[in-house]
């Protein structure tokens, strides 16, 4: 069928709208947008179907999930300025992360699904731009702040916690249209909030002791950048196993970890690593 001009025109116009769009935002292309710049204890790296050794110098993508075992914690100097770090048994997601040309954030979305995080956000330069944080019964909006995050439990049980020590932040039940939702509150240094699902958020004017104590000593400090002490960046994740479909209590984001115990004690695929070396899977336990 042969175009009119009138067919051509509007198939052609509504992309180069777009383009244009896109142009003017300044928005990088989607790729790369930090590094894992500290590792201590055992991190994966979850990346599509792959899950890969998270050591300092991988690259980070948006889509990407880590999740630490017992023990670990890791942090990652995002392109943008900000730093983020996990504790033990915590799993986090980097949902969106969309930079513009200059590096600065056009919108970045994170998902604690369980255990800890500390952020340190760089400040926004745009009132457009948003930084948010997901967790299983609250959303936190910053613009450039310093805090830890904590969720526990599941289901009906789930409950997140906010402690702010710099900046200040926006809580929320949820996240509708793109905008904060439902009741919110908003946090100040030293202040502190936490919700269960189905519940109203707790707030307190200063952060419980009792908080204060479980927070894990390597998240307890201010966070400093970390990215210019590493010797190379962008180093090639190594594999340490093809994830199998997987089932509903091994779902990211429930209480038990990821990385299930072996009858052994060991996954295979870490019976051969001797410190931070790769591992290879023994010829009597075959990939999963």
């Amino acid at each position: 069928m042969a175009w009119t001009t009138r067919g051509w025109m509007s198939g052609w116009l509504p992309g180069f709208g777009m383009m244009l769009w896109l142009l003017a935002s300044g928005t990088a292309t989607a790729g790369v947008v930090g590094v894992i710049s500290d590792v201590n204890g055992e991190v994966d790296l979850h990346r599509g179907d792959e899950v890969l050794m998270a050591e300092p110098g991988v690259n980070v993508e948006p889509g990407d999930v880590l999740v630490s075992g017992e023990g670990a914690s890791a942090q990652l100097d995002m392109d943008d300025g900000s730093s983020l770090a996990i504790g033990a048994n915590s799993s986090m997601k980097i949902r969106d992360y969309q930079l513009r040309e200059d590096r600065s954030v056009l919108s970045a979305a994170i998902e604690l699904a369980t255990g800890w995080l500390r952020f340190a956000v760089a400040r926004l330069r745009s009132r457009d731009s948003s930084y948010r944080f997901h967790m299983p019964t609250a959303v936190l909006g910053v613009r450039g702040t310093e805090g830890v995050l904590e969720v526990t439990g599941e289901g009906e049980a789930a409950e997140s916690r906010a402690a702010l020590e710099e900046g200040e932040v926006e809580l929320a039940e949820k996240l509708e249209r793109g905008r904060l939702a439902g009741r919110r509150i908003v946090l100040r240094p030293g202040q502190y909030a936490e919700r269960r699902r189905a519940h109203p958020f707790r707030f307190r004017r200063h952060v419980p002791a009792s908080f204060r104590r479980h927070v894990p000593p390597r998240l307890q400090g201010r966070l400093r950048r970390r990215a210019h002490l590493l010797k190379r960046r962008g180093i090639h994740p190594r594999r340490l196993r093809h994830r199998p479909a997987m089932q509903p209590h091994r779902r990211h984001g429930m209480r038990e970890h990821p990385r299930a115990r072996h009858p052994g004690g060991m996954h295979p695929d870490r019976m051969h690593r001797g410190g931070r070396g790769m591992g290879r899977p023994h010829p009597h336990h075959p990939r999963r």
